[in-house]
């Protein structure tokens, strides 16, 4: 279950204390990466709300994953 943004990962440092997370039994749920530029911006752009306002004016440069 994912942490809500609103919570600040509160969960998970309630369960890890002052563990390293494999202390505490814990593991990444997905393994991380390195967006790519075009990545960056559609995730940027989509936080920003701006990614809504483009689709709304039917602007399909920007592609949706």
């Amino acid at each position: 279950m994912p942490v809500p943004i609103a919570d600040h990962g509160q969960a998970c440092n309630h369960k890890k204390g002052a563990l390293l997370p494999r202390e505490a039994g814990m593991a990444l749920r997905h393994r991380p990466w390195q967006p790519t530029i075009a990545e960056f911006i559609r995730i940027r752009l989509r936080q920003s709300g701006v990614y809504g306002m483009l689709m709304e004016l039917g602007l399909s440069a920007v592609t949706s994953k």
